[in-house]
Formats: structure tokens, sequence, C-alpha cells
């Protein structure tokens, strides 16, 4: 009866990456975490919303790497079509500007692939399924600093 309760009240998750070997180690990984149960998984980022619509995720984590031939523009139709689902954003070394672009499309979130251990992944998924963002330092700075950069275009000059 508990793991019942466990299970309705647990975060739904779908996992989007081309390494299908990746998506099997983060599942494992994720075993552990009575409160994550993955719903769905795809290796393409065209079969999104598919997916999304069929296993009614939480949260979405999504390879920045399998959109390359569907573009963040996924991310922003994902945000119409279920605004409530949450999305991180996993990246590679380098890509940066497309996690700048992927937040101002929609993600709540971003892991770096190389350095998201398990206790970081699912305290990631926890607090976007709060609808809380989550950023790295790295990426928090970039972000401060288009968001300064924004508000001094837009401020009069004295």
């Amino acid at each position: 009866m508990l793991l019942e309760q466990e299970l309705s009240q647990s975060i739904r998750l779908a996992l989007v990456d081309q390494d299908g070997e990746f998506r099997q180690t983060i599942h494992e990984s994720l075993e552990g975490a009575v409160d994550v149960t993955i719903v769905g998984q795809a290796g393409d980022a065209g079969q999104l919303l598919t997916l999304v619509g069929s296993s009614r995720p939480d949260v979405v984590l999504l390879d920045l790497a399998t959109l390359h031939a569907h573009g963040l523009q996924v991310l922003a139709q994902l945000g119409v079509q279920f605004p409530h689902v949450g999305t991180i954003v996993l990246h590679a070394p380098g890509q940066g500007p497309l996690v700048l672009e992927a937040l101002q499309q929609g993600a709540l979130g971003h892991l770096a692939k190389d350095k998201a251990g398990r206790e970081k992944i699912v305290a990631a998924i926890r607090a976007v399924s709060r609808q809380e963002a989550v950023l790295s330092p790295d990426i928090a700075g970039q972000v401060l600093d288009n968001v300064v950069s924004l508000a001094e275009r837009q401020l009069p000059r004295p």
C-alpha cells in the first residue's frame, strides 16, 4: 500500500537522449529514487512531443545533442502544448550558448552531461517538478549578464 502511494506521488520522467547506453545508465541510477518514475524514453527529439503526449511526464530530461535536426523550437512547442511539463537539458562542454537559447525557449534547468551524477540529476528533477529553475554557476552568470545587458538597453539614459 505504501509503495502504491509513493508511485502515485512519484515524479513522472521522460528521458530523451540519442545514446541508448546513457539512457540505460540514467534509468539504472534512478531506480533507487522512490519518488521518480521513468514513464517514457526516446532517442530522438522528433519523438519528443509524441512521447510527452502519450506518457504525460512531469519532467523531461533532454540531451541538447538530440535537437540538432529539429532545432530548439521543439522546446517552445513543448511549452505551448504541455505547459505543466518542466524540461531539463543535458549538455556537453562548449554548448553554453545553446543552453542559454534552450532556457529562452522554455527549459527550466540544465545539467552538464559530464558532471551529472545521480544526486545532481535527482535534485534537478525534483526542483524542476516544482517549477524551480536549476542553473549551474557558470550558466547562471551568463544568464545574469544577459539580463543586465537587456536591462541596460531598455533603461532610459540620463
